[in-house]
């Protein structure tokens, strides 16, 4: 389905829901289906922590009490505009999320994503459910000029509509690279990279922790009311 402010694809065995420039207030829950609970290994956090070298920072920053609660998630959400609050069920604390934040982790719970700013955008991408969920291999990256990508078989999906090699691909539709190829976007955006290995949680780790670090994500208290 695509409307102005939603597009729904599905392709090359992933789906994506994509709230493209809404409005201040918008809200979507997040409540996807997994294969089975990964939780990030401790030695594995502690490993991160150290190389970031967190320990002389606030204690809510990266908020590791939270990484006790997380387990890897099977799709990557990433908030291409504005700012966007995730609250979760049962947790005291809400996040807020600037642009260019994304997410390979998630807690147990429904979790609710507001949009705090107007001209929002978030994208979720991940393998079709079904019963036997892929935990795939990916990473984001930010596009801003003509770039040459020199791998195969990856599969790509952008914010914005994408030139590849001559194929015009429309914003939040999966592509599948066959050749190596100039790849340039309509305007400044991200694309989001799978490929078929297993993911590696430390250095989604490293990433998530470093957005705390440069202040993409920071950490808020609930109001009473919600």
């Amino acid at each position: 389905m695509h409307s102005e402010k939603v597009i729904q694809d599905s392709g090359h065995g992933v789906t994506i829901l994509y709230y493209y420039n809404v409005e201040k207030g918008f809200k979507f829950i997040g409540d996807d289906p997994e294969g089975k609970v990964i939780p990030i290994p401790k030695d594995v956090r502690d490993r991160v922590y150290k190389n970031n070298n967190v320990s002389g920072l606030d204690s809510d920053m990266p908020a590791e009490a939270y990484l006790d609660k997380f387990y890897l998630h099977n799709r990557c959400l990433l908030f291409p505009s504005g700012v966007w609050m995730s609250e979760t069920a049962g947790v005291p604390h809400a996040l807020i999320n600037k642009p260019g934040t994304y997410l390979n982790f998630k807690m147990a719970g429904m979790t609710r994503l507001t949009a705090l700013t107007d001209n929002a955008s978030a994208i979720c991408i991940g393998p079709d459910p079904d019963k036997d969920i892929g935990y795939y291999n990916r990473t984001v990256h930010k596009i801003d000029a003509d770039i040459i990508f020199d791998r195969t078989d990856r599969l790509l999906v952008a914010t914005q509509d994408m030139w590849y090699d001559g194929d015009i691909v429309k914003a939040g539709q999966p592509y599948l690279v066959q050749r190596t190829g100039k790849l340039k976007l309509l305007h400044s955006g991200y694309v989001v990279e799978f490929w078929l290995d297993d993911i590696n949680i430390e250095e989604s780790l490293n990433d998530y922790v470093n957005m705390w670090v440069n202040k993409q994500i920071l950490l808020k208290e609930r109001r009473a009311k919600d």
